[in-house]
């Protein structure tokens, strides 16, 4: 069954959505089949792509939307917003 689901959150660590936040989310996304995107205003990325995620350029405060479809939406999600919430642990 294919679900779609969406989430917002804020870039609230210090340094943005830099090289190894990049990394982390394309490592956290990449067991999930789903297909995830990182969505600010008309830019979309990839969650298992670094370079689309970098290309971004997403600084602190800046908000994203976190898109979702596959039969494992809502958890990736959930992953995500965890990182997110976490600071991508840098805080």
């Amino acid at each position: 069954m294919q679900t779609t689901a969406t989430r917002t959150v804020v870039v609230r660590n210090r340094e943005g959505l830099h090289l190894r936040a990049a990394m982390i989310i394309a490592q956290r996304v990449k067991p999930f089949e789903s297909t995830v995107e990182l969505v600010k205003q008309d830019q979309r990325a990839k969650a298992k792509e670094i370079f689309e995620i970098l290309s971004l350029g997403a600084e602190p405060g800046t908000e994203l939307v976190l898109e979702a479809n596959g039969p494992d939406a809502e958890p990736a999600l959930e992953a995500l917003v965890r990182l997110f919430f976490e600071n991508f642990g840098e805080e």
